[in-house]
């Protein structure tokens, strides 16, 4: 089954389930919260726990969920902090290892990538709901200034607030989320990326974060990526891929000369010139096995496939 289905199925079931016992951690033990509610829903859990709906995650496990007791579990954002357990009805006392047990297949950068991290960070900006007292919980060992900057290296972001308040935030090391998911989810790929990159501006680390970037906004949009049909066309002689001018040549996206000279440098070829007298210029370059043709404006006027 396609596991984004899988990913939506679990997140419905999760929002509509109503759940039995709420363990808590306390003091290196587990204990059983009383919580009155009418629901026993993440939503309502979470909040009666004293965290808003952009502080915390759901995560569950659906074939750990059919054989023991535990239902989910309920982290903070951001992090891999155990809000509550969530059990049968029928559970009366949970262990470590049955948690331990529960999250052998847990993987945090996986269950909150990037995009997670960027989509709670947004929503708590709109909602004014991130305090630096909620992220001083999570990382206890940096100094959070209620007005100011504070560099999470974790999660790869530097976080600004305003009176206690998270109010933006921008990238700690370069990457955009998508650059840093490629860099969590895919690091063989991320690392081709870096050494090519490198490879031809050095220790120019803004011009090789800023091809990493490029490529990765390109590489998620790819269709069918590693079954993509065009790829032999793209792929150099290291083995790497250039996924913008895949999605370039073959997908209608669009680049500026400007901006494919700064992800070709030292990979490109002049293969033709072509000046008039009014001053209408074509110039033609080859990157691997695709030829790209800009006007003297800069604008990418054609791109040809060659054996």
């Amino acid at each position: 089954m396609n596991k984004y289905l899988v990913s939506l199925i679990l997140l419905l079931f999760s929002i509509q389930h109503v759940y039995g016992k709420v363990f808590v951690p306390v003091d290196g033990k587990y204990v059983v919260k009383e919580l009155n509610l009418e629901k026993n829903s993440i939503n309502n859990i979470s909040i009666a726990l004293g965290f808003n709906k952009q502080e915390f995650f759901n995560y569950m496990d659906y074939d750990k969920y059919k054989a023991g007791d535990i239902q989910g579990v309920i982290f903070k954002n951001f992090s891999e902090q155990i809000i509550c357990v969530l059990t049968k009805d029928s559970k009366s006392t949970l262990s470590q290892s049955e948690v331990d047990w529960y999250l052998e297949n847990f993987k945090f950068k996986k269950e909150f990538d990037s995009y997670g991290v960027e989509s709670s960070l947004d929503d708590g900006i709109k909602a004014s709901s991130l305090s630096t007292k909620f992220f001083q919980s999570i990382y206890p060992d940096l100094q959070v200034a209620e007005n100011g900057s504070t560099i999470f290296s974790r999660i790869g972001y530097e976080l600004h607030f305003n009176q206690g308040k998270l109010v933006k935030f921008s990238s700690s090391d370069g990457l955009g989320k998508w650059g840093k998911y490629v860099k969590s989810s895919m690091p063989n790929t991320y690392d081709k990326l870096k050494k090519n990159a490198t490879k031809h501006w050095g220790t120019n680390s803004e011009m090789v974060n800023h091809e990493i970037n490029v490529q990765a906004d390109a590489l998620v949009v790819t269709p069918e990526l590693s079954n993509n049909e065009y790829l032999a066309f793209h792929r150099d002689n290291s083995g790497v891929v250039n996924y913008k001018l895949l999605m370039v040549a073959h997908y209608d996206d669009t680049i500026t000369l400007k901006d494919f000279k700064n992800i070709t440098k030292g990979r490109r070829e002049l293969v033709n010139e072509f000046n008039a007298s009014d001053g209408y210029k074509l110039t033609t370059y080859q990157v691997n096995k695709c030829l790209f043709t800009f006007n003297e404006k800069g604008e990418l006027q054609s791109s040809y496939t060659v054996k």
